[in-house]
């Protein structure tokens, strides 16, 4: 029987869980994308001016710790995680906070295993700029848009960091 299940116990059940799964880190992507795409519509009719304030501190964190793997992480996460928090959903705020720890954890290993080139810094951060221009401008259609092909870079560096791995990976074994 339980009576009341918490946030911590429910955060703790699934850190179990996927902890138990080798695609842990690819399963937290996909639902951070299903609770994001939701929320960022929902935030372009809730944002009040302290959510957009908190969004625009996460915008100058990430800009300016972008080159860090740990801060910068920790920045890209308190971005997504202000973007959540202005859906104004309970429901998606309890269960985006019930994968938070596993969310932090996949923000940093995509970091500690994408080298981000200093070129494309620009481009990182201009994804999350617009995301939160759509905000700003109310149109929700605009801003999935724009979470998703924030995905989709980030996606796109990992997958340039493993062939750049195999190729540097076969180049020693050919030596």
């Amino acid at each position: 029987y339980v009576g009341r299940i918490s946030i911590d116990s429910f955060s703790e059940y699934f850190t179990f869980y996927l902890a138990q799964n080798g695609d842990a880190l690819s399963d937290i992507i996909q639902s951070r994308i299903a609770i994001e795409s939701q929320a960022v519509r929902l935030a372009c009719n809730f944002a009040t001016s302290s959510d957009l304030s908190q969004m625009e501190r996460c915008l100058a964190d990430l800009h300016n710790t972008a080159l860090d793997t740990t801060t910068g992480a920790e920045a890209d996460f308190r971005f997504h995680c202000a973007i959540v928090e202005a859906s104004h959903s309970a429901s998606l705020i309890t269960v985006y906070r019930s994968i938070s720890e596993l969310m932090r954890h996949s923000h940093l290993r995509r970091r500690q295993k994408t080298t981000i080139k200093p070129e494309l810094i620009a481009d990182l951060i201009e994804c999350h700029r617009d995301i939160y221009k759509a905000i700003i401008l109310k149109r929700e259609d605009l801003a999935e848009e724009k979470l998703r092909d924030h995905f989709d870079f980030s996606s796109k560096l990992e997958a340039e960091q493993k062939l750049a791995d195999i190729v540097a990976h076969k180049a020693r074994c050919d030596d």
